[in-house]
């Protein structure tokens, strides 16, 4: 479209659009430890401090991040939308031997014990919204859990490849499954979840070295009693009565709400509780133990290795 911005740009920001603009950066700075955002984070944030709820004003926020983002005032870091999914490429490479041997003057120890190979589950997180998974990834970084986006419709390549994945742990370490799932609670977040719920039930059944309880699927967020016991801002439109949403107002499950609504500290509580409900903690804390010793013999071996590649490539002083 000619005249839209571009690329990096300069902005005064209007004089009665100033206001709207420092509260964003406020909503920013309050949850810095938990960025980066979504834009409808950030909304439902400004929206629990009184502004309108509506589809404009959610435009509005978002046009003003990204202004805001284009002209330095934002950091581009901060905010966080679906983005682009990246594989293969060159990682970490070198010229020559030469720049190898002046970048690593010694071996490094990197050893990791698998902290979940002793667990009788593998435990994995599941978010709906692509945008949220580094803010979930940071808050279970303390239990190597992964995080994954398990996307924002009914995507059967996923729900397959969840059921692969746990089939080929059963077999090579006899461990069942617990998928923690988070999605909004709205007609089409509902029925994602029942969906997968029920086709990861049919694989198990169908397959012939597949218990029948080998995926535990739980909904670890959005649900009706954490709506209302956490006070989450409810949807304004009301459920449209067709198709999921029928079914969805007939079992009683309105109000409809966001995953987003909900506060980025209050989901991370959230998210590490039901973490630590699926975990065994005494297992996870021995598994810690295991590896500082075992980290440490490592470090014995490549101490001795280390002194070696010096004296070979007389990196002696």
């Amino acid at each position: 479209m000619a005249g839209r911005v571009k690329g990096f740009a300069p902005w005064n920001p209007q004089k009665k659009t100033a206001p709207l603009l420092e509260d964003i950066e406020r909503v920013l700075e309050e949850y810095r430890m938990y960025l980066p955002m979504t834009v409808r984070q950030v909304f439902y944030r400004l929206v629990g401090k009184g502004y309108t709820k509506s589809e404009s004003f959610y435009d509005s926020v978002q046009e003003l991040c990204n202004r805001a983002r284009r002209a330095g005032r934002i950091r581009f870091t901060s905010i966080r939308d679906d983005g682009v999914s990246r594989q293969g490429g060159e990682r970490l490479t070198y010229d020559s031997p030469q720049e190898y041997y002046e970048d690593n003057e010694e071996l490094c120890n990197t050893y990791k014990r698998s902290w979940h190979a002793d667990q009788s589950a593998f435990v994995q997180v599941l978010c709906e919204a692509s945008g949220m998974v580094p803010m979930l990834e940071h808050a279970v970084r303390p239990y190597r859990i992964p995080v994954a986006s398990s996307s924002g419709f009914d995507s059967l390549t996923v729900k397959y490849e969840l059921f692969a994945e746990a089939l080929e742990r059963y077999e090579g370490l006899g461990q069942r499954t617990v998928l923690l799932h988070l999605g909004d609670h709205d007609a089409s977040g509902w029925w994602i979840h029942r969906s997968m719920s029920e086709d990861l039930t049919a694989f198990c059944h169908d397959h012939d070295s597949a218990p029948h309880d080998l995926i535990d699927l739980r909904r670890a967020a959005l649900t009706p009693a954490q709506i209302r016991s956490l006070r989450i801002e409810p949807d304004v439109k009301p459920v449209k009565p067709k198709g999921h949403g029928l079914e969805f107002i007939r079992r009683g499950l309105e109000p409809a709400a966001q995953l987003e609504a909900v506060p980025p500290d209050t989901l991370v509580g959230v998210v590490r509780q039901a973490v630590e409900g699926a975990l065994d903690m005494e297992v996870l804390r021995a598994s810690r133990e295991q590896e500082r010793f075992e980290h440490a013999q490592v470090q014995g071996k490549l101490d001795e290795v280390n002194e070696v590649l010096r004296r070979a490539f007389g990196l002696h002083e």
